[in-house]
Formats: C-alpha cells, sequence, structure tokens
C-alpha cells in the first residue's frame, strides 16, 4: 500500500487534462485529415492542358515501338539509347540530326495521317529494315 503523501486525492484536474489532451489529438487528426484528403489540392486543380508528348526509343538496330498512333498535335521524341542513327521521314518532311546514345529528336504532329520514317544509316524507304511509323488520328 502506498503513503497517503503519494495517493491522488483530487482526480478531477487529472480527469480535465487527460480529456483535454484527449480532444487536442483528434481535433488534430481531424485537421490533418482533411487537408490531404478532403480539400483539393494545388496540383488537382485544372491547368492549361500540356502538349502531348509521345516517346520511341532507338535501340539495337529497331524502333521501339515500331508502330505509334498519337492525336493530331502530339509531339514525338527519338530518344537514341545507343548507337548512330538519323531519324528521316520517307517524304522529307522532317529530318533528325546524327543522333548518338542519349541524343533526342523532337517532331510536331499537327496533321492526321500516316508518317513513315527510317534511320538513314541502318534502314530506308518503304519500311526497309529499321523503320517505323506515326499513324495520327
Amino acid at each position: 500500500m502506498l503513503p497517503s503523501r503519494l495517493r491522488f486525492r483530487n482526480y478531477t484536474l487529472w480527469m480535465r487534462t487527460t480529456l483535454a489532451l484527449w480532444w487536442a489529438v483528434v481535433l488534430l487528426g481531424v485537421g490533418v485529415y482533411s487537408l490531404w484528403y478532403v480539400l483539393p489540392s494545388p496540383a488537382a486543380t485544372p491547368q492549361a492542358a500540356q502538349p502531348a508528348m509521345a516517346t520511341i526509343s532507338l535501340k539495337n538496330f529497331e524502333f521501339t515501338p515500331k508502330q505509334l498512333t498519337v492525336p493530331v498535335g502530339t509531339t514525338v521524341q527519338w530518344t537514341d539509347t545507343g548507337g548512330r542513327h538519323q531519324v528521316v521521314a520517307d517524304t522529307g518532311s522532317f529530318k533528325s540530326a546524327i543522333l548518338v546514345a542519349g541524343a533526342t529528336f523532337q517532331q510536331k504532329f499537327d496533321k492526321a495521317g500516316t508518317y513513315n520514317y527510317y534511320c538513314l544509316f541502318h534502314g530506308g524507304a518503304g519500311g526497309q529494315d529499321m523503320a517505323g511509323s506515326v499513324v495520327v488520328k
């Protein structure tokens, strides 16, 4: 048994303090929950539409994907992941500089149609060897 000087005589103060701390934790939890999950985040607010972008990689004497379908207004980026390549349209409507590992080339497609292309070093017009196409709808 504890000596009388170590016993609590006024439990009301301790109970009120515990209740106040409990309410503070609950209110803090509700506030954090509403900030994180209920209120819209700035990233979720509508912004100006970002231009569409698609990527084609050049590796091991092939384009990946070989055929890409995109909507009108999309910019296609060819990324060289190894070797030396040059992207050329069959019609001559676009032509990249010589690409080496890590280099990129971009072309925006504003009109619907099928755009065939090839690597100047490893392919040829008409789908020969290292060739591909972009279908714009």
